[in-house]
């Protein structure tokens, strides 16, 4: 290149192609909290390449070097699950250099699954939900509205912390949400007892929050992030819910429990599923991303999915 167009052949650094990537994740319209989630991976993958490496041509990276870091993080206790999503991050940044031609291969394509027993989420019971909706009184009274949304939408807390009322449609029966970790609209039908449930709530302008004493608020049970995941923690506590601790963990690992607000969504998931609905109507509400192509020729308006509702069981008590 010097010799016929006088530029030289400019490859960037690990550096760049890392950091350039966690931006892109922000700038093409991804969810803030993709970005927030992969900050902490590249972060400490570059920390571990270390300066000068950090600094290298991206050409130069080798496998090798993935996989220390790979074996680095399972040394510091974190489940097989969050480091194949780690190495999934760093081979997603690879491959995008890989189709503009600025490496010939990624390297991060040499490393195989880590092996090892993923901790599922236990759904709640009917009667583990009723005994919720039970404690949720005096000043905890938005939290029986977030787990009817929960059970009843298979919302995920932060989305169900954050939903006003313009997301709120109670004439036409349906709420609609742009889910934080995927960033995928969907739109789910009111079942009966969550359009009765809101119906008696005061309703606000489009831009007021359904449940004011969660909105806003962080959702984690950790660190600068704990927050409302400790609280329904206190709640289950106080309803007596049966809560299962995982298996043991080491380092930086967290020690899974069998149930937490997210296990609503299991909940909602298995109704769904077992009240004779077909996976393309389940799909269309939980908007998961599995069978991508499945889903891009299925379009289920909220009255296919009121009609599964219907069938389900109530929530507790009906009074509740």
């Amino acid at each position: 290149m010097e010799a016929t167009i006088g530029e030289s052949l400019q490859v960037p650094s690990n550096e760049e192609i890392f950091k350039g990537y966690l931006q892109s994740r922000t700038t093409m319209g991804r969810s803030s909290s993709t970005a927030a989630r992969y900050k902490p991976i590249i972060d400490g993958f570059l920390e571990k390449l270390g300066g000068t490496r950090a600094k290298a041509s991206v050409s130069s990276l080798t496998a090798g070097e993935i996989e220390r870091w790979r074996d680095a993080e399972l040394a510091k206790g974190k489940a097989a699950k969050t480091v194949n999503m780690g190495v999934g991050v760093i081979r997603a940044a690879l491959e995008g250099c890989k189709r503009k031609g600025q490496i010939l291969s990624n390297p991060a394509d040499a490393l195989e699954a880590v092996a090892g027993r993923s901790e599922e989420r236990e759904p709640f019971t009917q009667k583990d939900i009723a005994d919720l909706l039970k404690v949720c009184v005096n000043e905890d009274a938005d939290w029986k509205t977030a787990i009817l949304v929960g059970a009843l939408s298979g919302l995920r807390l932060g989305d169900v912390a954050s939903l006003t009322w313009g997301q709120v449609n109670l004439a036409e029966g349906y709420l609609t949400a742009s889910p934080d970790k995927t960033d995928k609209a969907v739109s789910i039908a009111l079942a009966p007892q969550l359009k009765a449930h809101l119906n008696e709530l005061d309703e606000g302008k489009k831009k007021d929050p359904v449940m004011p004493t969660l909105s806003g608020r962080k959702t984690g049970s950790n660190g600068a992030n704990a927050g409302l995941s400790n609280e329904f923690k206190r709640l289950m506590k106080d309803a007596e819910v049966v809560v299962r601790d995982g298996r043991a963990k080491t380092g930086e690992g967290r020690q899974m429990k069998s149930k937490s607000f997210h296990s609503l969504r299991h909940t909602f998931t298995t109704m769904v599923a077992t009240s004779g609905a077909g996976d393309a109507v389940t799909k269309s509400m939980t908007g998961h991303s599995s069978d991508d192509v499945f889903r891009r020729y299925i379009h289920l308006g909220t009255a296919t999915q009121l009609k599964a509702l219907e069938g389900l069981a109530w929530l507790g008590d009906k009074k509740a």
